[in-house]
């Protein structure tokens, strides 16, 4: 998803990666829940992931543009 937006923005390459074995501090599961923020702020997104990673990306683009 991500590298996808990356790859088609010229921002990386669409060489494959390579994995390595996990160290020490990585994140190996997440378990983000908004929930609360919704009841207690009645917060909502405005963007799902995709679409908020594109915009960012754009932003970064027109803002660092040499």
């Amino acid at each position: 998803l991500m590298r996808d937006i990356l790859v088609g923005k010229g921002i990386v390459s669409s060489s494959l990666l390579e994995r390595g074995p996990y160290r020490a501090g990585d994140v190996l599961h997440s378990q983000a829940d908004i929930s609360k923020a919704i009841s207690q702020l009645s917060y909502y997104p405005h963007y799902n992931i995709k679409d908020g990673l594109k915009k960012s990306i754009e932003w970064y683009l027109v803002k660092h543009q040499s």
